[in-house]
């Protein structure tokens, strides 16, 4: 959606800071997670160490559609 409603489906930002990334994308060896964690530091202009991402959980991900 292009007005962000869905935005904390996606991103979380916890009280100390640490930004926590969903995502419907399996690690199977590309490097696809830390992709998205520096891309996610680099948009949100914090540290990659202070990025985590969460991938491929049907309960707590986002729904991609597919």
């Amino acid at each position: 959606m292009a007005d962000g409603s869905r935005l904390s489906t996606w991103v979380h930002v916890g009280d100390d800071g640490a930004v926590s990334v969903r995502t419907g994308k399996a690690e199977l060896g590309q490097g696809i997670l830390t992709a998205i964690a520096a891309l996610a530091a680099d948009e949100l202009d914090v540290a990659t160490s202070d990025v985590r991402v969460l991938a491929a959980s049907t309960a707590l991900g986002p729904d991609e559609g597919f």
